[in-house]
């Protein structure tokens, strides 16, 4: 999905504060295997990027069932997230999907090796499940997982569609350059921040923000122009998640990562204003917070 971009220039003027939020939960590890060929480096991004999106904006603590990402524009590099059960029709809790793929993307970036891999995820020391990035060949009903083996695709995923009202993006692109991998963990973990909260298509977001250690980037948010007796539309967390998902695409279609504003509008109306920043160090690990 694809939403029209047209630049707006505009400047934050709120400090967004908020209570820290840790992600993800110290009792959640990740073991990696690293097994096959290399994949693009740009397909593992912008596929964790579609699977994380479509993750966040479900329930945090809902059961999760085997599950394939595959994102139709980065073909050949897909998602599989299967629960330990599997094969009998077993779930894990989807926040164990949402922190074990964070974790993958930052591990294989530390190591800078992008590979067929399968992560196996741990809870309290009990393994829930697995998550894998695999060269996929889909074909009816199966995807080839390159080891011989073969997991039911269960859907070819993009973003869903918020029906009501229209969403749309404007991004200017401005500041500093940042690396690639700074923009994505930074916005990979402001999603994965957002997918435990609660309500998401019906709170309406005063404000919100993000920083990212060690990644020096931080991620802000807040209504714009919003009156309580207002009529709809107005920003939720919903929207914030569309415009998270979509912005390092933006990036990747300009041939530009860089420091951003964003202008959020639903039904034509500005309804809210973010910004991508890049910091100097400051320590301590990622904070989250949001207020409605």
């Amino acid at each position: 999905m694809r939403f029209p971009l047209v630049p707006y220039l505009f400047f934050l003027v709120a400090s967004l504060q908020c209570l820290a939020l840790t992600i993800p939960d110290t009792r959640f590890q990740i073991t990696p295997h690293y097994w096959g060929p290399q994949l693009r480096s740009t397909g593992v991004l912008i596929s964790a990027l579609d699977a994380m999106a479509n993750l966040a904006l479900n329930n945090f603590s809902a059961g999760l069932p085997e599950t394939i990402f595959d994102f139709e524009e980065q073909p050949g590099v897909a998602i599989a997230i299967l629960p330990l059960d599997w094969q009998r029709g077993g779930e894990m809790q989807r926040r164990f999907a949402v922190w074990g793929l964070y974790l993958a993307v930052f591990d294989m970036m530390k190591r800078s090796r992008y590979t067929c891999n399968t992560y196996h995820l741990f809870w309290e020391g009990t393994e829930v499940g697995t998550l894998g990035f695999v060269r996929g060949v889909i074909r009816p009903g199966l995807l080839s997982l390159g080891n011989g083996s073969t997991v039911p695709v269960i859907n070819a995923t993009d973003l869903p569609v918020v029906a009501d009202p229209v969403f749309a993006l404007n991004v200017e692109l401005k500041g500093k350059m940042m690396p690639i991998n700074d923009v994505f963990i930074a916005v990979l973990g402001a999603l994965s921040d957002l997918a435990a909260c609660p309500d998401k298509n019906a709170r309406v977001v005063s404000g919100y923000s993000y920083r990212q250690a060690p990644v020096m980037a931080y991620l802000s948010f807040g209504t714009f122009g919003y009156r309580p007796l207002d009529p709809p539309p107005f920003l939720t967390f919903t929207h914030v998640i569309e415009a998270l998902a979509h912005l390092p695409l933006v990036m990747f279609e300009r041939r530009v990562f860089s420091e951003a504003d964003m202008m959020l509008k639903l039904d034509g109306k500005d309804v809210g204003r973010g910004l991508l920043r890049q910091l100097r160090p400051l320590g301590g690990g990622g904070e989250g917070v949001a207020s409605s």
